[in-house]
């Protein structure tokens, strides 16, 4: 059995490789915050979670959006601002790894 290459053929080396798995698995590292949603410092991820007054049923960013079903305006200002910085870091996250990939992709 042969392995699937790159550009024609060429496989990445296992260290370059392991650099860019590192770069994506920290896009979705930047998800999380160490302190966690409102009332659940346990539930780090902030894109989505399961829902304070839902049991396991998801909730789409969890900490803004229950905020605002609660009437919390000041806390969904908050957690506004705290969603954004997360996604700002996933972006930059997402560039690193997109920039990592290409060499690779072109098999250098």
């Amino acid at each position: 059995m042969t392995r699937a290459g790159w550009a024609g053929g060429a496989t990445p080396a296992p260290a370059a490789l392991a650099g860019l798995n590192a770069k994506l698995i920290r896009t979705e590292r930047t998800l999380t915050l160490p302190d966690g949603l409102p009332g659940r410092p346990w539930v780090r991820h902030q894109s989505d979670a399961p829902g304070f007054y839902t049991g396991h049923g998801v909730k789409t960013l969890p900490g803004v959006r229950e905020a605002i079903e609660q009437g919390r305006w000041d806390e969904a200002n908050q957690q506004t601002g705290r969603l954004g910085g997360v996604l700002k870091a996933q972006a930059r996250a997402i560039d690193e790894a997109a920039a990592a990939l290409e060499p690779l992709a072109a098999g250098q």
